[in-house]
């Protein structure tokens, strides 16, 4: 889907420790008119998920994304292509691209109607991106879970330092009932104009039941000053989907 923001923000993120059909949607056909719409009588593959939001600044792009399905989306490795004012493709980039950043763009147990944060780093000489275009590889659903999963866990977001000087994101993570061997934490920022900042994320490991951990994410550079940690999840992972599969005593 190629989407373009209500403006470009700053972004910047850290990880905290770390079949088969896509489509694009050029969002512009739908607005621009008959000239670039598809030819009569043409399908166009439907988008794997929804693009909600995306901001970009200093080479690192992150996009919020939403599985408005009714099933849950397993796995899927994510392909953006970013475009510049005149439509110009300033160039691709996915996990195949980026060795060892596979948490950068691999969407994993997403359930119905939940977001993921994705984040590209696109170059600081890139050029100003007004689209993007999100395409999904190697997709794999499974049937949504009709109750509450016990080994689910929640996140509770402390004092954070965010500043132009310093980006800490501080929470309590809490286990629930059962052991977790991988979770995925993302806290999405938002400025004052209740804009996109960032999306922070980070894989935590050997997590156990009734736990309370501290947890803290970091970004490489400020933010705006009033931004705000707007929400933050916690996701149990699959290890079966993961890279690197997590030895716990």
């Amino acid at each position: 889907m190629r989407t373009q923001p209500a403006r470009l923000l700053v972004v910047l993120l850290l990880p905290g420790l770390l079949l088969a059909l896509g489509g694009c949607a050029d969002l512009r056909a739908q607005v621009a008119g008959a000239a670039d719409a598809p030819a009569s009588g043409a399908a166009e593959a439907p988008d794997v998920l929804t693009t909600s939001e995306w901001a970009v600044t200093d080479g690192l792009l992150s996009v919020l994304v939403r599985n408005e399905e009714d099933r849950t989306l397993r796995t899927a490795e994510v392909t953006l292509e970013a475009f510049d004012r005149d439509d110009v493709s300033l160039g691709t980039w996915s996990a195949s691209a980026m060795v060892g950043q596979d948490a950068c763009c691999t969407v994993t147990d997403l359930a119905p109607g939940e977001i993921y944060g994705l984040y590209f780093p696109v170059g600081v000489d890139v050029g100003e991106v007004a689209a993007v275009d999100l395409d999904y590889r190697d997709v794999a659903w499974q049937p949504a879970a009709t109750d509450q999963d016990s080994s689910t866990a929640s996140a509770t977001g402390l004092a954070s330092d965010l500043n132009a000087s310093r980006t800490v994101v501080n929470a309590d993570l809490t286990v629930g009932s059962a052991d977790i061997p991988q979770a995925l934490v993302q806290a999405i920022l938002r400025g004052v104009d209740g804009q996109l900042v960032a999306v922070v994320t980070g894989v935590w490991t050997c997590l156990t039941a009734f736990e309370v951990r501290p947890i803290e994410m970091q970004l490489f550079q400020g933010v705006p000053e009033g931004t705000v940690v707007d929400s933050i999840t916690v996701r149990p992972l699959d290890p079966s989907t993961s890279p690197v599969a997590p030895t716990c005593g």
